[in-house]
């Protein structure tokens, strides 16, 4: 499909154009809106996943450090009122999976499950984290699944005895799947929010673009409508010279087909060099000084000579107030042109008829009214010499000149009393003139030469 076409196409309902770039626009921002959205939800959420978690190891620390004093205090009693504590504790704190309370070798001194009580631990990460602990004399707590559930272990050492030496560790497990729904609510939560805010601002790109758009949408309906049904060439070009725009005339006109080309090679092989040179300076003159420019141009379009009455004028200036789009209106005044110029060649003819006219109309005596008749000639053709060759005859065996007019440094054969003697060229002049109903012209530049006796 040719960019004419698609142009054509394109202009065929331009009323549904504006619904269109609506939707557009509030599509585009709100993908750009949605996206802004996430990447801010994504940080914030991150930033608050750290906090939370932050959070739980402080509460599961300081919940963990009451057991172990607690732990410490019973133990010292034996541990049979410490298996009774940490079954007490566990059925009373439903969030709780496990309570266990290990010696520093690992035995099992008391657990929630009473299954466990005086087992060691086989499992190979909750040694090391009983030893690291212990080394490090500090809380520990690691995120784990066990036995399908997501579990928070906090392990730390516990003191008993008089001297307060470290007996063991406490082992704390905290059940989390409570705490990932929350989570994952919280994070549905959000993506809702957000999706019905995307939505929401959508709408009101969408109002608020009709509201404020519809005006330049409509100018840019006319416009199109303007350019596709203008009976004149009409071109937007920007400061590069690049074709932005243009009529259905124009493009039938120069044979444009792609914008965004520079308007000189559209028209090159169109017009002349010079006339493009001259378009060029135009061009220049309005981007310099921004005023508006109204031209007459004799140019030769693909060889034939017309006459165009060129408007060029700024329509669209940058932020420093320069002109950045020009607009040129082409007008073919040819026919205009050649209409004026034969109106006033018929008025000049007019004009003479009517001089010649009031010549004959003063006179009675012929010699008088002929001299009068040709000063109105000498005037009209601002000629040296008019005279009457009487009797202008080829076989004449000589000719004079009865009447004549002249301008003061050219004067003829009546001033000099002289007779026209024959000649071969005068005789081959006059034969031409009796033949011919209109009139001849002799002399440099015309078809036949001026005789030498009359010259």
């Amino acid at each position: 499909m040719s960019a004419n076409e698609v142009r054509n196409k394109a202009m065929i309902s331009p009323s549904d154009q504006p619904v269109d770039q609506h939707r557009k626009l509030a599509l585009s921002f709100g993908a750009v809106l949605l996206l802004f959205m996430l990447a801010v939800f994504s940080v914030a959420g991150y930033l608050f996943t750290q906090l939370y978690e932050k959070e739980e190891d402080r509460l599961a620390s300081m919940l963990a450090i009451i057991f172990a004093d607690s732990v410490g205090k019973v133990s010292f009693s034996g541990k049979y009122h410490a298996r009774l504590f940490v079954e007490e504790i566990q059925g009373q704190i439903p969030a709780l999976a496990f309570i266990s309370v290990e010696e520093k070798d690992g035995k099992v001194l008391a657990h929630s499950e009473p299954a466990h009580n005086d087992t060691f631990l086989r499992d190979q990460q909750q040694s090391e984290l009983r030893q690291q602990s212990l080394a490090a004399d500090a809380v520990l707590a690691v995120e784990r699944h066990l036995d399908g559930q997501v579990i928070k272990e906090v392990v730390l050492p516990y003191r008993s005895g008089w001297d307060r030496q470290v007996m063991g560790v406490v082992r704390i497990g905290i059940r989390m799947e409570e705490v990932q729904r929350e989570k994952q609510a919280t994070i549905a939560r959000g993506i809702s929010l957000i999706l019905l805010l995307t939505v929401l601002a959508m709408v009101g790109i969408l109002l608020l673009s009709r509201y404020f758009g519809g005006a330049h949408q409509a100018l840019a309906a006319q416009l199109q409508g303007i350019l596709a049904h203008s009976p004149l060439p009409i071109s937007i070009i920007n400061k590069s010279g690049q074709l932005l725009s243009c009529s259905k005339e124009a493009e039938q006109l120069f044979d444009c087909q792609a914008e965004g080309q520079e308007l000189t090679e559209q028209m090159a092989g169109k017009l002349r060099s010079e006339d493009i040179r001259n378009m060029l300076d135009s061009n220049a003159t309005i981007f310099a000084n921004g005023k508006p420019l109204q031209l007459e141009r004799e140019v030769e379009l693909q060889g034939e000579r017309r006459v165009w009455q060129v408007s060029k004028f700024v329509i669209d200036h940058d932020a420093q107030q320069q002109p950045r789009q020009v607009c040129t209106f082409v007008t073919d005044i040819t026919a205009i042109k050649q209409a004026e110029a034969e109106r006033l060649s018929r008025l000049r003819f007019l004009k003479v008829m009517d001089s010649v006219n009031r010549a004959i109309q003063e006179h009675s005596d012929l010699e008088q009214m002929m001299g009068s008749v040709l000063e109105v000639v000498l005037e009209t053709f601002d000629c040296d010499r008019a005279f009457l060759m009487y009797p202008c005859q080829p076989d004449a065996s000589v000719n004079s000149t009865v009447v004549e007019r002249t301008k003061p440094d050219y004067p003829g054969a009546a001033a000099q009393h002289a007779a026209i003697a024959p000649d071969p060229q005068l005789d081959r002049a006059t034969e031409l003139l009796v033949k011919t109903k209109g009139p001849l012209t002799f002399g440099p530049g015309c078809t036949y030469g001026l005789p030498a006796k009359v010259a």
